[in-house]
């Protein structure tokens, strides 16, 4: 049912996006809602609604916030569920993996 919604869900997540933008900083419960609906709008994705670069490139963003905080044991997880938005956003899908290598231990050795 949400993902018919999709548009509204891209919209929910375009005011969180500029919120944080325009604020500077996210609060952790703006990331957590943010994620649910960004995990949503990847789902929708993969079953074949086609969403913007743009709003897959801000559903990342706010995805990479949310790896840099989420428990290391939940990040394969965040970015299985987010694969489909790759090619919506490939830059972007790379700086969240990238993130996801500087937060996971032992995953940074010698690439400092």
């Amino acid at each position: 049912m949400l993902v018919a919604r999709v548009e509204e869900i891209i919209e929910e997540l375009e005011r969180v996006y500029n919120a944080i933008k325009n604020r500077g900083f996210a609060h952790d419960a703006e990331i957590a809602y943010g994620l649910g609906l960004v995990i949503t709008i990847a789902s929708a994705v993969e079953l074949g609604k086609d969403v913007s670069e743009d709003a897959a490139d801000k559903a990342l963003y706010i995805a990479s916030l949310a790896i840099e905080r989420a428990p290391p044991r939940n990040i394969p997880i965040i970015l299985h569920l987010l694969r489909p938005l790759r090619d919506k956003a490939p830059a972007r899908y790379i700086q969240l993996w990238a993130q996801a290598i500087k937060v996971l231990p032992g995953q940074n050795k010698g690439l400092s």
